[in-house]
């Protein structure tokens, strides 16, 4: 019984350290850093990755789309569609990157919807 009640207390550790770690890697930080910071300090590294902004992408980085990405046009960029950041600008406070679709056009895309590939 106490070999049970252990194993499923390192089920929940770990689980419970993987939300911190999803929450910073879904900003541009390193899912694996935040996981060992869970594991050691839960709620302080949770408090830290709700916190931290959304890490700016440059140009020449390589970015993948989160989700669908509908277009002005009727097209859409596929999510796991993968494009280099060809230039970034904040657009009515927003910022965003542009990328090359699927078409070979480029697009501005919010930073919500792209991550680090």
């Amino acid at each position: 019984m106490a070999v049970l009640l252990v194993l499923i207390s390192l089920v929940v550790w770990v689980a419970l350290a993987i939300i911190p770690a999803v929450v910073a890697h879904n900003k541009g930080r390193s899912f694996w850093w935040f996981f060992i910071f869970g594991l050691l300090f839960f709620l302080l590294a949770l408090i830290v990755a709700l916190v931290l902004k959304p890490r700016a992408f440059n140009a020449g980085d390589i970015v993948k789309v989160s989700g669908d990405v509908q277009l002005t046009d009727g097209g859409k960029i596929p999510a796991g569609w993968v494009s280099k950041a060809l230039a970034t600008d904040v657009i009515d406070g927003t910022y965003v990157v542009q990328i090359t679709g699927p078409s070979g056009a480029t697009h501005w895309v919010g930073r919500g919807a792209l991550k680090p590939a």
